[in-house]
């Protein structure tokens, strides 16, 4: 049976032993207690070294894990620690990455690099893939959602509560995506848009299994093949969705039509 206080306790005291501000600050093993006894097998990938205690705490937890880490200034490789330069902010930087990465499935992979809301985008967008199924991918320090008129190790923000600009509000739209079986086409259709206008692949939002909102961090767990096939399938009520000329129109659409419009839209 599953002891979350067992497990926080382990966390904490591993973290503040090496000092890293994971726990000391943010106390992120409130979340990690949770997270990390369900991740599968495989190595894990963070975005940024810091003053190194990341590595430490990782390498402490899971000693027998490989630990790769993506950083603007510090390169190097020793046992299974592999810290490969690169800058989050630039897709080139990362694709280069990529490369070296690409032979890799990891079990969790941390953004805890710029914390810049288009950079964070970026690098899920590019690094999601390499995520295993059911494995768990964690932004931390979302805090900068919320920063007005400032910048972010040098990098200019202006997001605030509800603005576009910030991760928190364009990731809320994966809600309603995942929940894409009970809405009616034109909704899909809308929410599909919003994902693009925030630089959010749609094709990659459909793995999200799930999504969790927490104090400064966002986890995601990539979902498997069965529960892909169970958000994407035919909603058995869908006549619940559609209402007044939609609900008509689906009976006398023309069935080569139908046919078209239920493989993007799963309408019938």
């Amino acid at each position: 049976m599953f002891d979350y206080s067992a497990e926080f306790a382990k966390i904490a005291q591993l973290g503040e032993a090496v000092h890293t501000d994971k726990v000391t600050y943010s106390m992120y093993h409130r979340f990690y207690a949770r997270i990390l006894p369900l991740l599968p097998e495989g190595p894990i990938l963070e975005i940024g070294y810091g003053d190194g205690a990341s590595v430490k705490f990782w390498r402490q937890l899971f000693p027998e894990r490989e630990y790769f880490c993506l950083d603007l200034d510090v390169e190097y490789e020793e046992d299974l620690v592999h810290v490969i330069k690169c800058d989050q902010s630039s897709l080139d930087s990362l694709q280069s990455a990529l490369s070296r990465l690409s032979s890799k499935r990891f079990a969790l992979i941390v953004d805890d690099g710029s914390h810049h809301p288009d950079h964070q985008i970026l690098a899920f967008n590019t690094l999601f893939p390499l995520l295993k199924d059911l494995g768990s991918y964690v932004i931390e320090d979302v805090e900068t959602s919320f920063w007005r008129h400032t910048n972010v190790y040098g990098y200019p923000l202006d997001c605030g509560i509800y603005s576009r600009s910030g991760l928190i509000e364009r990731l809320k739209d994966v809600i309603d995506f995942m929940n894409r079986q009970f809405l009616p086409p034109h909704n899909l259709q809308s929410v599909s848009e919003r994902l693009l206008k925030s630089h959010l692949n749609p094709s990659l939002c459909l793995q999200i299994n799930d999504i969790s909102f927490a104090h400064n961090l966002v986890s995601i767990t990539k979902a498997d093949s069965v529960a892909v096939a169970t958000m994407s399938r035919d909603y058995r009520f869908q006549s619940n969705i559609l209402s007044g000329p939609l609900k008509k129109l689906s009976y006398y659409l023309p069935s080569t039509l139908k046919k078209s419009l239920k493989s993007i839209f799963k309408f019938r």
